[in-house]
């Protein structure tokens, strides 16, 4: 599910996720993974040891897309990327 659709079903959803899903699209802010993290194999920017990078989770894991490594020091928070242009 493309985090557009997530978003669109967490805002329809009503409630205080609906009301922190909003903020997150207005403000782009930065969510603690320890709060939640991204679904598998969706890209985003991810803040790990005092840079930030491209990456992804898959099966609790987190990917650098630059490299394909396994990070060794998680993400301490994450953003969704914007829609592309059309």
């Amino acid at each position: 599910m493309g985090h557009m659709k997530e978003f669109d079903i967490r805002i329809r959803s009503g409630g205080d996720d609906a009301i922190a899903a909003v903020s997150e699209l207005m403000a782009g802010r930065w969510i603690p993974v320890s709060e939640r993290l991204p679904e598998d194999h969706t890209l985003v920017l991810a803040f790990s040891n005092g840079r930030t990078l491209f990456g992804y989770t898959s099966g609790g894991e987190w990917i650098d897309t630059l490299y394909g490594w396994t990070l060794r020091d998680a993400p301490t928070h994450w953003m969704p990327l914007p829609e592309p242009p059309n």
